[in-house]
């Protein structure tokens, strides 16, 4: 699609989140979107998600100068467990507070547009304050002033800056006044921050529809090597949808290293979580498990049973294929992960067969 004569071209898209930062903040590689010659990258506070009292997710997104237009079409463009994000709506100060405090702080995320617009063609528009409106539909309650004005480096609403100049219509966040600022949708770059200057990137919020009351994730178990495909480091799919088979020699051991995604976080450290290991045979090599698991064994890595040993955080299985029965030259993987406390269990198979 086409914003303002720049091409938005999503070049890549994940969900997947990579790994824990410290106490429970995540790394997580979400888009990779350009539009044009813009990029947004990565920089010290990006690609941080936290979650509110909501059940909603946040996320900074760094970028060079975009418009309000492409901001809002970028952020719809991200996804996290399956579910389309949006420019955030900070619609009460709590939320703005404990998010802003969350990702970094004021001083660091100003200038970051917000999902807040000013509706020119509603009867009650007026400057500085009428027929302001989320883009989500919910109510906007409007913005409460601070008395004397605060620091840039507070958290709060102000609405100081909102200066009634006809042509500033969009919400983004204006530290030096302590919140809020009305800007207009094509910043200027050639003044500087504290001057109005350019943008620097938005916002993105996502709610909690990818997986409500569920431990974990839609697409939950993240295979790493040998069994993900062309040497990625992580595969949701290694069989591609059971049309890729993992070739082994008989009598090796087959390294199994998975973890497991919940709603917004990589779950596999909880020590509710638990994986196991168990192996069906595939006598027509279709893909197509035979009734009972075979026998096997472990090497080094893993327990009797199948159960899988968690290791620097990933449950791990060396699985010792001289156990398997010679009676098929296919065989199918299937890796369970359980949430112990809620009785939850996701599993994920993997086709492999013989040399």
């Amino acid at each position: 699609m086409k914003q303002n004569t720049l091409n938005f071209q999503t070049m890549k898209t994940t969900n997947r989140i990579k790994h824990l930062l410290g106490a429970g903040l995540l790394t997580y590689l979400n888009t990779l979107i350009t539009i044009g010659l813009l990029v947004f990258c990565e920089s010290s506070y990006a690609q941080v998600i936290v979650t509110w009292t909501n059940g909603h997710s946040y996320q900074a997104v760094f970028s060079d100068n975009p418009t309000w237009f492409q901001a809002r079409d970028a952020a719809a463009a991200m996804t996290l467990n399956g579910t389309a994000g949006y420019l955030a709506t900070f619609v009460t100060r709590d939320e703005q507070e404990f998010v802003i405090s969350q990702l970094g702080g004021g001083p660091n995320l100003n200038a970051l547009w917000l999902g807040g617009f000013q509706d020119i063609s509603d009867p009650g528009y007026a400057e500085p304050n009428g027929a302001w409106k989320w883009i989500t539909g919910e109510t906007w309650l409007g913005i409460a002033m601070n008395d004397p004005v605060v620091p840039r480096s507070d958290f709060g609403f102000n609405n100081a800056y909102f200066d009634g100049r006809s042509e500033e219509h969009y919400l983004i966040t204006w530290w030096q006044t302590g919140g809020f600022n009305d800007y207009y949708h094509t910043p200027d770059p050639a003044f500087g921050d504290a001057s109005g200057g350019p943008a620097r990137g938005f916002f993105v919020e996502f709610d909690s529809s990818g997986c409500p009351n569920a431990s974990f994730a839609e697409d939950a178990i993240i295979w790493h090597q040998p069994l993900a495909r062309n040497g990625a480091s992580e595969d949701t799919d290694p069989s591609a949808d059971r049309t890729v088979k993992y070739r082994f020699k008989r009598g090796s051991t087959i390294p199994i290293q998975v973890h497991a995604l919940g709603c917004t976080a990589d779950v596999t450290s909880n020590p509710n979580v638990v994986g196991s290991v168990a192996v069906f045979g595939d006598s027509n090599c279709a893909g197509a498990t035979d009734a009972n698991p075979a026998p096997i064994d472990f090497n080094g890595v893993g327990g009797g049973g199948g159960v899988m040993d968690k290791v620097g955080g990933h449950l791990k299985y060396n699985l010792d294929t001289k156990t398997l029965p010679t009676t098929t030259q296919c065989y199918i993987l299937r890796v369970t992960v359980t949430d112990t406390s809620t009785g939850e269990e996701v599993f994920e198979e993997v086709l492999l067969q013989a040399k």
